[in-house]
C-alpha cells in the first residue's frame, strides 16, 4: 500500500513537472512568432519595384531564365512578415525567397527566408528575423498573378491568435488527462475514453483542412454521400461551392496560411454559394467507410454550419466512430490492454482518426477484431453464436476496406477446440468465418478486382504517369520480385515502424523530433514483454502465428503498392507509408512475449501517461512546425 501510494505521488510529480515545462516551452514558442504590432505597409501595388529575369504584363509575372527576381526600394521600416498575395489561387506550387537588406547593404543568402506558395492558397506568408531593412526582394519561380506584396500582414495576428487559442486548449487537455489519471485510479478502460479524445480534438483543430494525406478526396467522397443520407440522391454528384472553397489549405502540408483563415472565418456566418459537381472523390465501391464522416456532414448542413464548422464536425464524427471501438477493443481484451491503449492512442493512429482518412475505420476494426480473437483464445469462455456473429460482422466489414488485412482471420485457428460446442460447430464456424467476409468483399469489390485481374495480364498506368509492374509479370520473374522485396524491406523497414506510430505527420511533410517515435516504440515494447504477475507467457505456436499473420500483412501490402504504384523501371516498391502497418503493430510486438525476457515490474502505469504526454509533445510541435511555414 505504501508503495502504490510512493508511485502515485512520483507519478503526480511527473505531470506537475511536465505541465510546467509544457507551458514554458509554448509561451515560449508563441512569443518566438507572435508578431510585433508593426505598421501595415504595401509594395505591391505602390511602391517602385524593379524586375530582373521576368516579363511584366500588367500584374501578371513571367519568368524568362533562371534567376526570376522581384526588388523593393523603400524607406527603412521594421519588417517582421511578407505576404504575397495573389489574384488567384494557385495552381501548382512555386517556390519562393525572401531577400531582405538593411540601408547600405546588398542581398546575401543569409539574410533570406525561403518558403512555398501552396497549390490552392490565394497568398503566401514568410515570417523574417525582425529589423529595419530598406529593401525586399521575392524570387519566385514561376509565373504569378500578383494582387498584392504586403509587410507585416495582419495575417500573422491571426494564426498566431489561433496558435495561442491552441496552446491554451492543449494544456487544457494536460490538465484533464492528469485529472483523469488521477480520478480514474489509473484504470486502462477509464483513462482511454477521455485520453483519446481530448487528444483527438486537438489533432482535429491543430491540423488544417486537406493537410492529413488524401483528406480531400475523401472528405468529398463523404460529401457525395451525405446528400443521399439528406435525400438528394438525385444531385448525388453536385454540392455546394462554399463547402468547396480551399483557399489557403493546402493540400498534404500543415501551413500558417490555414490556421489564419480559420481564426478569420470560424464565427463567420454560412456562405450560400452554387451547385457544382463534387471535385475527383476517390471512393465510392465501399460506402461504409465513409459513414461516419457523412453522417457529421449530413449534420452540419442541417444546421447551416459554415465550411470550417462543417470540416470540423464530419472530423469528429469519424473521430468518435474510432474511439467507440477502440474502446470496445481495449474493453474485451483480456490481457495486454496497456499495448492496445498506446498503438491507439499513437500519434498516428489520433492523426488518422481525427481526420476524414477511412485509415480510422480500417485500424478501429482491426484493433477490435483482434481483441475479438485474443479473447476467445486466452479465455476458457465458449465462442458460442454470439461471440461468433460479433467477431464474424467486424471481419466482414473489414474485408471489403483493406483486403490486406483480411490474413488477421487466420488467428481463429489458434482458438482451442474446447471454446466450441463440438468439432462440427468448430468447421461450420471457421468456413463461415473464412469464406463470408471474401463474399461480402466482391459484393462490394467485383469492379475492382476485374481491374485487378485485368493488370496481372496487361500493362496499367499508375498514378505517377509510369506503367505499373503486374502480377503476371511478378510471377512470371520470382527471383526478380524476392530481391525487389527484400531490398525495399531493408532499406525501408525502420522507417515504416517509426512512420506507423508517427514519424511524419499530413502528408510526410511535418517531421517530428526522432525521440518521440523511438521513445513510443519503446513504451510498446515494454507494454508486450512478459511481467511475472502476468501468469503464463504467449505460447510459441501462438507467437509464430502472430508473426506469420503480420509478415504475410506486410507482404500483401507491398505487393498492393508494387501492383498499383510503383514504376516498372523501379528496383524497390514505392508509395509504402508507415499508417498501413498500424493495424498489424499489436502482433508485431507480442510476438516477444516470451520468457526470454521478463519484467519482474508492471510499469502499465507509467507506460500510459507516458504515451499521453508523448502526444502533447507531439502536438506542440505540430504548432511550432505551422507557424513557422
Amino acid at each position: 500500500m505504501k508503495t502504490d501510494i510512493k508511485t502515485r505521488w512520483l507519478l503526480l510529480l511527473l505531470i506537475s513537472v511536465f505541465f510546467i515545462g509544457a507551458a514554458a516551452t509554448l509561451l515560449t514558442a508563441l512569443g518566438d512568432n507572435s508578431p510585433q504590432p508593426e505598421e501595415p505597409v504595401s509594395l505591391y501595388p505602390g511602391s517602385d519595384y524593379y524586375v530582373y529575369g521576368m516579363e511584366v504584363d500588367g500584374n501578371v509575372f513571367t519568368p524568362t531564365n533562371n534567376d526570376p527576381q522581384i526588388s523593393f526600394v523603400m524607406p527603412p521600416v521594421c519588417v517582421r512578415s511578407v505576404t504575397i498575395v495573389f489574384a488567384e489561387a494557385m495552381r501548382q506550387d512555386i517556390a519562393v525567397q525572401v531577400f531582405y537588406a538593411p540601408e547600405g547593404e546588398s542581398f546575401s543568402e543569409a539574410n533570406s527566408v525561403r518558403s512555398t506558395a501552396w497549390e490552392n492558397s490565394a497568398e503566401s506568408s514568410v515570417t523574417l528575423p525582425g529589423g529595419l531593412y530598406a529593401s525586399i526582394r521575392l524570387d519566385i519561380d514561376g509565373q504569378v498573378k500578383l494582387k498584392e506584396v504586403r509587410l507585416n500582414e495582419p495575417q500573422e495576428v491571426y494564426a498566431a491568435r489561433y496558435a495561442t487559442w491552441l496552446c491554451i486548449a492543449l494544456l487544457a487537455a494536460l490538465a484533464i488527462t492528469a485529472a483523469d489519471f488521477i480520478r480514474s485510479g489509473w484504470n486502462v478502460e477509464k483513462l482511454y475514453p477521455i485520453c483519446a479524445l481530448s487528444l483527438g480534438l486537438l489533432y482535429l483543430t491543430a491540423l488544417t483542412p486537406l493537410s492529413v494525406p488524401d483528406e480531400g478526396h475523401h472528405y468529398q467522397s463523404a460529401y457525395e454521400l451525405s446528400n443521399v443520407l439528406l435525400l438528394q440522391a438525385d444531385k448525388r454528384g453536385l454540392g455546394d461551392s462554399a463547402d468547396f472553397d480551399y483557399t489557403d489549405f493546402t493540400h498534404h502540408h500543415n501551413t500558417s496560411a490555414g490556421y489564419s483563415r480559420i481564426a478569420r472565418i470560424v464565427n463567420a456566418p454560412a456562405e450560400q454559394g452554387q451547385d457544382i459537381p463534387i471535385p475527383t472523390p476517390r471512393e465510392h465501391n465501399y460506402f461504409p467507410m465513409h459513414l461516419p464522416q457523412a453522417m457529421g456532414l449530413a449534420l452540419a448542413r442541417v444546421l447551416g454550419f459554415n465550411f470550417i464548422w462543417t470540416f470540423w464536425l464530419g472530423r469528429l464524427f469519424n473521430l468518435l466512430f474510432y474511439i467507440l471501438l477502440s474502446y470496445w477493443a481495449i474493453r474485451i481484451v483480456p490481457r495486454f490492454k496497456t499495448l492496445f491503449f498506446l498503438v491507439a492512442l499513437s500519434p498516428m493512429s489520433l492523426h488518422q482518426a481525427a481526420s476524414f482518412s477511412y485509415d480510422a475505420f480500417v485500424n478501429a476494426l482491426s484493433l477490435l477484431l483482434l481483441a475479438l480473437l485474443l479473447r476467445a483464445i486466452l479465455t476458457e469462455k465458449p465462442w458460442d453464436g454470439r461471440a461468433f456473429g460479433t467477431a464474424l460482422v467486424v471481419n466482414m466489414l473489414l474485408t471489403p476496406a483493406k483486403v490486406v488485412y483480411y490474413p488477421i482471420s487466420a488467428l481463429a485457428l489458434l482458438i482451442p477446440e474446447a471454446r466450441f460446442r463440438n468439432r462440427k460447430t468448430r468447421l461450420v464456424y471457421l468456413i463461415a468465418f473464412f469464406l463470408l467476409p471474401l463474399l461480402f468483399m466482391l459484393l462490394f469489390r467485383m469492379r475492382v478486382l476485374r481491374t485487378t485481374v485485368v493488370a496481372a495480364a496487361g500493362t496499367v498506368v499508375n498514378r505517377t504517369g509510369g506503367h505499373s509492374y503486374t502480377l503476371s509479370f511478378l510471377l512470371s520473374h520470382p527471383a526478380q520480385t524476392v530481391k525487389m522485396f527484400v531490398v525495399t524491406a531493408l532499406k525501408n523497414g525502420v522507417d515504416w515502424l517509426e512512420g506507423a506510430v508517427g514519424l511524419s505527420l499530413s502528408g510526410l511533410s511535418l517531421p517530428l523530433p526522432e525521440w518521440i517515435p523511438l521513445g513510443y516504440i519503446v513504451l510498446l515494447v515494454l507494454a508486450s514483454i512478459h511481467k511475472e504477475q502476468e501468469g503464463p507467457c504467449l505460447g510459441g505456436r501462438v507467437r509464430r502465428t502472430f508473426c506469420a499473420v503480420a509478415f504475410v500483412v506486410s507482404i500483401l501490402v507491398m505487393l498492393s503498392l508494387c501492383v498499383g504504384w510503383t514504376s516498372d523501371t523501379s528496383d524497390v516498391i514505392q508509395g509504402i507509408q508507415g499508417r498501413y502497418f498500424i493495424p498489424i503493430l499489436p502482433l508485431a510486438f507480442l510476438s516477444l512475449n516470451s520468457n526470454t525476457l521478463v519484467l519482474k515490474r508492471n510499469f502499465d502505469r507509467e507506460l500510459m501517461l507516458m504515451g499521453s504526454l508523448m502526444n502533447i509533445a507531439a502536438l506542440r510541435q505540430i504548432i511550432e512546425f505551422t507557424l513557422m511555414n
